[in-house]
């Protein structure tokens, strides 16, 4: 499984700004989404796994946050057994597998 941890706003990160539409991850300035519902809070983190879309015979985890120290909190945690997980100040507050895109 592959890791791709940021330590800086999603938007700076050019690696994940190349897989974010390929793996369906919606993200702002200082908000991102998942299942439509939109987390702007700058205590939010987000933790998502999918296929990666460079080999899908391997796995990408993204850990992102809206905030530094939210960033930091994430990379914490216990995994999760959900394709996302979102939290806020380090407790869960949505889990699941996303639905397909309309």
């Amino acid at each position: 499984m592959a890791r791709c941890r940021l330590r800086r706003p999603p938007e700076t990160n050019s690696s994940l700004n190349q897989m974010a539409g390929k793996i369906g991850l919606r993200y702002s300035q200082a908000s991102f989404t998942v299942n439509e519902k939109e987390y702007p809070s700058e205590r939010a983190a987000l933790a998502v796994a999918k296929a990666n879309p460079l080999d899908r015979s391997r796995m990408l985890l993204v850990l992102a946050a809206n905030s530094p120290v939210e960033t930091v909190r994430l990379t914490g945690l216990e995994e999760s057994r959900h394709e996302y997980a979102v939290f806020d100040r380090g407790r869960l507050i949505a889990s699941g597998f996303e639905r397909p895109s309309k």
